[in-house]
C-alpha cells in the first residue's frame, strides 16, 4: 500500500477519490478546511486534518514520508471567483505553491487538478486564473527541483453524492435540484454552450492512473492530460432529458467557456485510461430514483 495525502479530500471529487483509494488499500490523510464541499468525513480509516493546505508545511515538517500527493484543495466556480478575487487567489495559487514547497522539500510527486477552462482564455476569470497559476508554478518546481508532477484538467464533473452548494453550484446540481422541486430548468444565455459531462468515477480514475505511473517512475518531469468523455452536450439537451417541456431561459454569465471537449487521446494512451460517456445513463437513474 501507499501512504497518500489528498488536500481538499472532503470535496465532492476529494471525496470520491478518497473511497478508490481506500478500495485500493492505500493510507489516506485528507487535509481539508472545510470551507466549501460536501464535507464528507464519513470513511473509516482517513486520518482527517482540519487545516489549511497554505500551511501544509507546519504540518508535517518530517513530510510524514508519503508516496503522492494528490491536490485537489481550491476554491472553485467562476461566479464565486468574480465576486472573491482575493480569497480565491489565496486558496488556489498560493495554496499550490505551499503544496509545492512541502513536495520540494520532502521529494513527493504531486496530481494535480487543473480545470479545463484554462483553454478558453485564462483572463477571462479570477478561477481559470489562479487555477492556470498553479499549472505554471508546478511545471517550475519540477523543473528546478526535479520533482515529478501531473496536471490532469477536469471538464464538467458529475456523480454521486450531488452536493447543493447555493448560487455557484454546476448545471447538473442546479438541474436536479430544480427537476426535484418541480421548478422550471434555469439555462443560461440561449442554451447552446456546449460541456464535456465527466463522470467522477473516471475522473478518480485518471487521477489515480497519473499517481501511479508516477510512484513506479513509467512517468516522469511535468505532464498534463485532459481529462473529459471527448463527447459534448448542449445545456439545452442536458435540459431535455430532465423535462423538454419546463425550460426557463435567464440572462448569460460572464466570464464562461461557449464550449468545452476534451482531447483525450494522451491519457488514453499513456495512462490507459478508458472514459464512458454515462450522461443519459445518469439522469435515467437519477429521476427513476426520486420519482414518487
Amino acid at each position: 500500500y501507499m501512504k497518500i495525502l489528498v488536500t481538499g479530500g472532503a470535496g465532492f471529487i476529494g471525496y470520491n477519490l478518497t473511497q478508490m483509494l481506500l478500495d485500493q488499500d492505500h493510507k489516506v490523510t485528507v487535509l481539508d478546511n472545510f470551507k466549501s464541499g460536501t464535507n464528507t468525513i464519513d470513511h473509516s480509516n482517513v486520518n482527517y486534518i482540519k487545516d489549511d493546505c497554505r500551511f501544509v508545511n507546519g504540518l508535517w515538517p518530517d513530510g510524514n514520508k508519503f508516496d503522492i500527493i494528490y491536490h485537489l484543495a481550491a476554491l472553485p466556480r467562476i461566479q464565486f471567483s468574480i465576486k472573491n478575487p482575493e480569497r480565491v487567489y489565496e486558496a488556489n495559487s498560493t495554496g499550490t505553491l505551499q503544496v509545492a514547497e512541502f513536495a520540494r522539500m520532502h521529494n513527493i510527486p504531486i496530481v494535480y487538478a487543473g480545470t479545463s477552462s484554462v483553454h478558453s482564455g485564462v483572463t477571462e476569470n479570477p478561477y481559470t486564473l489562479t487555477k492556470y497559476f498553479g499549472e505554471r508554478i508546478l511545471e517550475t518546481y519540477s523543473a528546478l527541483y526535479n520533482i515529478n508532477v501531473c496536471t490532469t484538467r477536469f471538464y464538467n464533473v458529475y456523480g454521486n453524492p450531488i452536493v447543493y452548494e447555493g448560487p455557484y453550484g454546476l448545471v447538473m446540481t442546479i438541474f436536479t435540484k430544480q427537476w426535484l422541486n418541480q421548478q422550471p430548468l434555469t439555462i443560461t444565455g440561449d442554451g447552446e454552450q456546449r460541456r464535456d459531462f465527466t463522470h467522477v468515477e473516471d475522473i478518480c480514475d485518471g487521477f489515480v492512473k497519473a499517481g501511479n505511473k508516477m510512484v513506479d517512475g513509467t512517468l516522469s518531469g511535468y505532464s498534463t492530460f485532459e481529462l473529459g468523455t471527448g463527447k459534448n452536450y448542449s445545456v439545452n439537451e442536458l435540459g431535455d432529458m430532465f423535462d423538454p417541456n419546463n425550460k426557463q431561459y435567464v440572462p448569460a454569465r460572464k466570464g464562461e467557456a461557449r464550449t468545452t471537449l476534451a482531447n483525450n487521446s494522451d491519457a488514453k494512451n499513456k495512462l490507459g485510461w478508458n472514459p464512458k460517456d454515462r450522461l443519459v445513463e445518469f439522469v435515467n437513474e437519477f429521476k427513476r430514483r426520486n420519482s414518487n
